[in-house]
């Protein structure tokens, strides 16, 4: 059976809990279909923490096709049905999403990493994330991804520097 490295590292149960489902849809192949992905079946408490991205290999477009509501609410904006070109992120993270969504398009292998979001105090919050590709007919076409951004808790959306959304304003916020 495959394995994904250090998955067992992470802070967040929602990374390793849906590398692990991802990892059992596989069965031998590269990928899984997105056919074989059933929400129903993935572990408790991780929809939050999912995107379906489409990827397009000959325009290299990346859309969001679902954005689970911990991802939306953390980053400000539910950017469910935008493509890349239409969401705004801090500091170089846009060209640094593009690559990484590329990468897992171009190679067929999933990504798993963490990297700082800004903060407004000039600080950082951890978010982990794994990248998970889904083929049709043989090509990488979707992207389930997991994101849980502040992984380490204690982080108000609040002070996050929030996505902007070039075509649509940012969601309300409780108080």
């Amino acid at each position: 059976m495959r394995a994904l490295a250090n998955i067992g590292e992470y802070l967040s149960p929602a990374v390793p809990e849906i590398c692990n489902y991802w990892l059992a849809k596989v069965d031998g192949r590269s990928a899984p279909t997105r056919a074989e992905i059933d929400p129903l079946e993935m572990p408790k408490g991780v929809l939050p923490h999912i995107l379906l991205v489409d990827l397009e290999r000959q325009t290299r477009q990346i859309s969001f096709r679902l954005v689970g509501t911990h991802v939306a609410h953390m980053y400000g904006s539910n950017f469910t049905g935008a493509s890349i070109d239409e969401i705004i992120l801090p500091h170089g993270l846009t060209e640094a999403l593009r690559e990484l969504y590329g990468s897992t398009m171009d190679l067929g292998e999933p990504i798993v990493g963490h990297y700082g979001y800004p903060m407004r105090n000039g600080r950082q919050a951890l978010s982990e994330f794994a990248l998970l590709p889904l083929q049709s007919h043989g090509a990488v076409t979707q992207c389930l991804a997991v994101e849980h951004l502040g992984a380490l808790g204690g982080v108000d959306p609040e002070d996050l520097i929030s996505l902007r959304r070039v075509s649509a304003p940012a969601i309300a916020r409780p108080q």
